[in-house]
């Protein structure tokens, strides 16, 4: 008799478990009252997406280099600065991004004109960095919303873009315009070849900080807002010379601070 009963307990527990094996899912468990629903789960994996990005230098302007005054920042805000992010977990991911900056130098000695003729200017800073940042997330914040915090190092890609005029010690650009309409080369310039030589090194490394938030429109797409502060700085020479740069007058060096809050809206895939 007490096997029977023991029999019967079993039996009756099988028949309370069979149809969720015969419908091959565990039944949906329902959350204790007061309990908030959890939010959906986000998909993990690879993930690449584009931005588009607006920068202000935080070091930028007073007395940067002999007379250059100010590194004035030339906005592109074409989306097309790919990043490509792996979500290992829910709460951690990796991003490799690609961004690039440039800025024009100008010059005190132009101030009447190169506020209103940006070819006064003596030439332009150009950096492409390549960052490597760790995103600590939190997916439970809301349904559609998670937001993060970043870090971490960037590569960049230095070199300074220069004004031909400049270059070749034109006194300024309409006398530069003159002489190259009438079929010389600048470099014939009867000026004894006077050069302003600026050289920059080809790159640098830096550090960014930053939070974000992914705004998920379907379970695999999202746009995405993104500020950060990327700290870095690249150093030049500066050279007086004649005969082609070969004889110098005078050297200089000094540092250009790219240090700039970066702000960047984008949209991403999760595959």
């Amino acid at each position: 008799m007490k096997r029977l009963g023991i029999l019967n307990v079993i039996l009756g527990l099988f028949m309370l478990i069979w149809p969720s094996f015969s419908q091959g899912e565990t039944p949906p468990v329902k959350p204790s009252p007061g309990e908030p629903p959890k939010a959906e789960e986000k998909p993990l994996g690879i993930a690449i997406g584009l931005r588009s990005t607006y920068f202000r230098m935080q070091q930028n302007q007073g007395d940067i280099f002999r007379n250059i005054k100010l590194l004035d920042e030339e906005q592109d805000l074409a989306p097309y600065k790919p990043f490509l992010q792996y979500h290992f977990s829910s709460y951690w991911a990796i991003e490799l991004g690609y961004d690039q900056f440039k800025a024009i130098t100008l010059n005190r000695a132009f101030d009447d004109v190169a506020e209103f003729d940006r070819r006064w200017v003596d030439g332009a800073l150009e950096w492409q960095p390549i960052m490597l940042t760790a995103q600590f997330r939190w997916p439970h914040f809301h349904k559609s919303v998670v937001p993060y915090v970043s870090g971490g190092l960037s590569y960049t890609k230095t070199s300074w873009k220069r004004n031909d005029w400049y270059y070749f010690g034109f006194p300024n650009p309409e006398t530069y315009t003159t002489w190259t309409s009438q079929g010389n080369r600048p470099e014939d310039y009867p000026n004894n070849n006077y050069r302003r030589i600026f050289a920059v090194d080809d790159h640098t490394i830096g550090m960014l900080f930053g939070f974000g938030v992914d705004y998920f429109l379907l379970k695999n797409l999202a746009l995405n807002l993104d500020w950060r502060y990327h700290w870095a700085q690249v150093k030049f020479k500066y050279t007086l010379a004649f005969n082609d740069g070969l004889d110098p007058i005078s050297q200089d060096q000094g540092t250009f601070i790219l240090d700039s809050w970066v702000l960047g809206l984008g949209v991403k895939y999760l595959f």
